[in-house]
């Protein structure tokens, strides 16, 4: 079946990328008899995802680190940051890494592996970091950086983590 729908864009364009979908439902024909009245119906509906932009230049990234915690995830140690994606764009399949820093040392206590992570707009991410054994924080600040790229873009946010005994 072919089905064709017209989406019209604003004169001015639109900021970024829009996103929705299109959502067909079917009611089972048996069930809709003229006069007849069922309370229960047979319904099927499918959504179909609808993503709009104007501007055919890449998104420009704005993406920032709220702040960093250490947590628990089954006993192991893990490093929680909170990323945010400011942009009113989806940045899929964007790559990403982090460092943590001991303010009062220029090397990394701990660089994770390399992650592949998305990020619709407005979205707030919970980017959890497990510590293998014998990674330990002592009391002290430290720097957290998380290396990011997202095709020829590329960028380091940081946030602080102190820690205390």
């Amino acid at each position: 079946v072919y089905v064709p729908v017209r989406i019209q864009i604003p004169a001015e364009g639109i900021e970024g990328q829009a996103l929705g979908g299109i959502v067909v439902t079917r009611i089972d024909p048996e069930h809709t008899a003229a006069g007849v009245s069922f309370s229960v119906r047979s319904v099927y509906s499918y959504a179909i995802a609808v993503q709009l932009q104007t501007d055919t230049q890449p998104a420009t990234p704005a993406f920032s680190a709220n702040n960093a915690a250490l947590t628990q995830i089954a006993g192991q140690s893990a490093l929680e940051i909170e990323l945010e994606n400011k942009a009113f764009a989806v940045f899929s399949r964007m790559k990403a890494r982090v460092h943590i820093l001991r303010n009062d040392n220029a090397s990394p206590v701990f660089e994770s592996a390399e992650i592949t992570l998305s990020m619709a707009p407005g979205a707030l991410v919970s980017y959890l970091v497990l510590l293998p054994e014998g990674i330990a924080l002592d009391p002290g600040t430290y720097t957290i950086q998380v290396e990011w790229s997202h095709q020829e873009q590329s960028g380091v946010l940081e946030t602080a983590l102190q820690v205390q005994m």
